[in-house]
């Protein structure tokens, strides 16, 4: 996979795509991986939740804000400095040390899972290149191709069973009444129907 300038930027294969190599071979460092991805999805959710808090007029990040609105570390920095052990501003002091904190940690973990993606991705390649004839028919049929099978086996089951439960539902609502409660109804319709009748003057 080359990028605009015909640099290559990635690589992956048809036949073999490289998230089943991974899953084969390298499971524990796709597990670290997911982990730090939580994480990071943790923190930043964190830092989304303090911005909202402080949207508006009372925005405790306006002064550390670009001019794209977005919150600025070295900003951060600089203003902690500015403030520091003034009173009347402790709570954006703390604030802005929080937020501080957790970009710390977000950047941290980015670095991490950079780190360790291009580790995986250096020991694709290599396995990739010492693959023998087995593995490769290990990979393509059991890994992929089963697979795709199972999932297409489970959406097609799972169709069937959606159409077969409302089929059931239809069911149960055409014959919610049973046979004695219908014949009931049917008596009461008809005597209604014989007393309007007999308002109306009719005699039999």
């Amino acid at each position: 996979i080359k990028d605009k300038n015909d640099k290559e930027k990635d690589w992956n294969s048809e036949l073999i795509p490289k998230n089943i190599i991974s899953k084969r071979y390298f499971s524990e460092k796709l597990e670290t991986l997911e982990e730090l991805d939580f994480k990071l999805q943790e923190i930043t959710q964190k830092m989304e939740i303090l911005e909202e808090e402080n949207e508006g007029e009372d925005d405790l990040f306006a002064k550390v804000r670009n001019d794209s609105e977005k919150i600025a570390k070295p900003a951060i920095s600089k203003r902690l400095k500015e403030i520091k052990n003034v009173s009347d501003l402790l709570n954006e002091e703390q604030l802005l040390t929080k937020y501080s904190l957790l970009m710390e940690k977000q950047t941290n973990l980015r670095t991490k899972i950079r780190l360790i993606q291009k580790k995986l991705d250096d020991d694709l390649r290599q396995k990739c290149s010492i693959l023998s004839i087995q593995e490769i028919k290990d990979l393509v049929i059991d890994d992929k191709w089963l697979h795709i099978l199972n999932n297409s086996i489970n959406k097609e089951f799972e169709k069937i069973f959606n159409i077969l439960a409302g089929r059931l539902l239809e069911l149960e609502n055409r014959y919610e009444k049973t046979l004695p409660e219908i014949e009931n109804n049917v008596k009461l319709a008809a005597k209604e129907v014989d007393q309007h009748m007999k308002n109306m003057g009719f005699k039999w």
